[in-house]
């Protein structure tokens, strides 16, 4: 099997499992769920063999994948709110600061391997229940609002091309 090379589709969750891999955070268990012949066992066939055969630089770093840190993505939503990064992570509750720092938490989930109560840390010592709002709020908001769906993709794009 040529690894996560030969599956389309399915990028979210690939792009999970080597997150996973490359932050040497690889869980004891994973459920790979969705119906009958959507591609379950190859997922779970590619992901033992990364884990069990392959080289680490073979699965992740040929997939040209850049994968940003919570102080760059911190940093960048910074620029481009014009809101200076210990402002974002501070205390203010004001819309403006809000709203980018809800972006930051969510870009920094998706974006990156780190646990809700990582990101807390990195934005400011929140709570994960914070977080886990603040991401189902931007989800919401995407959902609801295309003109933002589409601010939220233009910034995931320009982090992904500061590699």
């Amino acid at each position: 099997m040529a690894g996560f090379k030969a599956i389309l589709g399915h990028e979210q969750i690939i792009e999970h499992l080597q997150n996973a891999v490359t932050m040497d955070k690889v869980s004891h268990a994973y459920i790979i769920n969705g119906p009958d012949k959507s591609g379950k066992m190859m997922l779970a066939e590619a992901f033992a063999q990364t884990l069990e055969c392959e080289k680490l630089e073979d699965v992740v770093k040929n997939s040209n994948e850049y994968i940003p840190t919570p102080e760059s993505i911190i940093e960048y939503i910074s620029k481009y709110f014009g809101i200076e990064p210990d402002v974002l992570q501070g205390q203010s509750r004001s819309r403006d600061i809000t709203n980018a720092r809800q972006i930051a938490m969510y870009l920094i989930r998706r974006m990156t391997n780190l646990s809700l109560k990582d990101i807390g840390k990195a934005l400011g010592n929140r709570d994960h229940s914070t977080v886990m709002h603040s991401l189902e709020k931007v989800e919401a908001q995407m959902r609801s609002d295309p003109a933002f769906a589409e601010t939220v993709k233009e910034i995931t794009t320009n982090i992904n091309a500061k590699q």
